[in-house]
């Protein structure tokens, strides 16, 4: 196309331009940890070697390995990225370290230290109300059905529905939680109950029909990783209109091809 004179012509080449990438699933301070854990035989075997690297790290280093992280999604072309805050004393520093938009979802557990669900939402909604950005946004991620209450799971569905937030959580990602879930059996299940989980909520259905009970579906829920579903899973998920995060390198991680082929559906 012709241009007039008075117009400034910026010729790029040979290049497709396309509008941003989106993650939306991170853990960007888990980023340096890339390759320092070898890949478990089970899923519950992998779960005290990131606890216990999480513990070992200083404030510092969890720093640095998220601006690591944003850095390496800049050089791919991502623009937004959903990420998941094990330590959200980090936030504002780190998100004025970078020109990423980030929704940043602030982690909740609970069972290991047997908190009250009520005590750990109101903390992390004090620290969401604390934190005020032109380009950011603050929400929550209670972080999967095996680890949190059932309680703090209703308590953050309602939260999030009164505040018009989006909320994200892990679920169904190893068959050893479905197992767990679906019969109330397995090394997850016998595990947790050995750490005194309450284990009464399964043997009810699948891990999301329990997401379901508790009314964390919908269409402002991200449902991370979702790779053993049970039969009427996935119109339960599309019925709910709940959006659902695949995520191929965790996947190919654990080894979960084997998993999907023989997960009932």
């Amino acid at each position: 196309m012709q241009s007039s004179s008075d117009e400034k012509v910026l010729d790029l080449g040979e290049v497709i331009l396309l509008p941003g990438l989106v993650n939306a699933h991170c853990h960007l301070d888990y980023t340096d940890m890339a390759g320092e854990l070898p890949p478990p035989k089970t899923f519950t075997d992998w779960i005290p070697l990131i606890t216990a690297a999480k513990t070992a790290w200083s404030y510092s280093e969890y720093a640095r390995s998220w601006l690591r992280g944003a850095h390496m999604l800049l050089k791919t072309g991502t623009t937004t990225v959903a990420d998941i805050e094990a330590m959200p004393d980090l936030l504002p520093e780190v998100w004025d370290a970078t020109p990423l938009r980030v929704f940043s979802f602030l982690e909740m557990t609970g069972i290991r230290v047997k908190r009250d669900p009520k005590k750990i939402l109101r903390e992390a909604v004090m620290k969401i109300n604390s934190l005020a950005h032109a380009r950011n946004r603050v929400s929550l991620s209670p972080h999967a059905p095996y680890s949190t209450l059932p309680e703090l799971l209703r308590l953050t569905a309602k939260m999030a529905r009164k505040r018009k937030w989006r909320v994200t959580t892990h679920v169904a990602e190893s068959d050893q939680e479905f197992e767990m879930f679906m019969h109330a059996r397995g090394k997850m299940h016998g595990w947790l109950k050995r750490n005194e989980r309450d284990n009464s909520d399964c043997g009810h259905g699948s891990p999301v029909a329990h997401l379901a009970r508790q009314r964390l579906l919908g269409e402002n829920v991200l449902a991370v990783h979702v790779n053993c579903l049970a039969r009427g899973d996935a119109t339960l998920l599309a019925k709910n209109k709940t959006h659902v995060v695949h995520c191929p390198r965790s996947h190919d991680y654990f080894d979960q091809s084997a998993i999907l082929a023989r997960t009932p559906r």
